[in-house]
């Protein structure tokens, strides 16, 4: 499993994801939790983490290929997130997501790989359920993250949001 971005628990929740892969030993037994990133947190995650051999802490990489080929989920524990663009560049890699049920990651991924934020049991019971079934739905997603992110989707999504194709009503 892996983390990347921002070391900041308000909004990133990396301490919530140490707590739950610690609290439900069965739904991650045999895994590793591979956390990437610096930020105002990284001091405090380095010490709830210690001491768990299979949790692992990684600086900031400039390059996200190397984490990208040592993990085989990301999860994106959030409260707030926008559209993340590593939810993005690992869907685009055929790498699953499992994900707080906010923002753009309701929006992109599908309902059953999204949990609801902060709620450490059904983040565990849904990365049981993803990590045995998202072979099946894994392309369907990746294709529509393509199709949604494309340059020329962007671009004409841009146009009709800037240029208005009706007068905007007088005296409302």
């Amino acid at each position: 499993l892996g983390l990347l971005g921002r070391i900041e628990f308000n909004q990133k929740q990396q301490d919530f994801m140490v707590r739950t892969f610690r609290a439900f030993p069965e739904a991650f037994k045999d895994c590793r939790l591979l956390i990437t990133g610096d930020g105002p947190d990284k001091a405090r995650l380095r010490r709830l983490a210690a001491g768990t051999e299979n949790i692992s802490l990684l600086p900031w990489q400039e390059d996200p290929e190397p984490f990208y080929g040592q993990i085989d989920l990301l999860v994106l524990p959030s409260r707030f997130e926008g559209v993340p663009l590593v939810m993005l560049e690992a869907l685009a890699r055929g790498i699953p997501v499992v994900g707080s049920r906010r923002d753009g990651m309701a929006d992109t991924l599908p309902e059953a790989w999204t949990f609801e934020t902060g709620n450490a049991a059904e983040l565990a019971q849904v990365f049981s359920k993803v990590r045995n079934s998202w072979k099946t739905e894994i392309d369907h997603v990746r294709k529509k993250v393509e199709a949604e992110h494309a340059l020329e989707t962007f671009k004409t999504r841009f146009h009709r949001a800037v240029v208005r194709t009706e007068p905007p009503h007088r005296g409302s």
